[in-house]
């Protein structure tokens, strides 16, 4: 469980808690915790705001068991709101920005930025939260929304091949 949730409710299981999670846009990821009496708890984490920036390419942190490129994954081209710069990383290359944001156990994602006259910027994000680290709770599970585009495009993928099985006859059975 993380400390800060950004939304609460309450759901009869854990499908629900996560319907509640995929209609809000911006969270990504909730904890479910079930009580002695009532209702499941359903508390929603909100990740970062992404912002418009031409000149910026953003990455996040993996999360253990995924298998990210020296431990990050490249979100977007662009931004997130609320980013700290770090002055003495300016002009360094990209891989002194994510090793900055490795050491950081806070740290959830940086931002490279080279503008116009090839100045080199480095912002890094940071959840307070993350320094602690989750607490336990035997009576909560925390899930997390991860590989969305994937998800995506997989389903893409199965539409297509549903919609080519149906345009194609079915073969003939061999005992007519």
């Amino acid at each position: 469980m993380w400390p800060s949730p950004w939304k609460s409710s309450h759901a009869w299981n854990i499908s629900a808690c996560a319907r509640h999670c995929d209609e809000n846009r911006n969270c990504v990821g909730f904890t479910a915790r079930q009580p002695r009496h009532g209702k499941l708890l359903c508390w929603m984490y909100k990740g970062l705001q992404r912002q418009v920036d031409h000149l910026a390419m953003s990455y996040m942190k993996c999360i253990k068991g995924f298998e990210c490129q020296d431990g990050f994954q490249f979100s977007h081209a662009g931004t997130w709101r609320s980013g700290k710069r770090i002055p003495h990383l300016d002009d360094e290359d990209m891989e002194e920005c994510r090793l900055a944001c490795r050491k950081d156990r806070g740290c959830v994602g940086f931002t490279h930025r080279v503008n116009r006259e090839d100045d080199k910027f480095c912002l890094l994000f940071e959840d307070p939260d993350n320094r602690q680290g989750p607490s336990r709770d035997s009576r909560a599970s925390t899930y997390s929304k991860c590989g969305q585009i994937e998800v995506l495009e997989e389903n893409q993928t199965d539409e297509e091949n549903q919609t080519d099985n149906e345009q194609d006859p079915a073969p003939a059975s061999a005992d007519e």
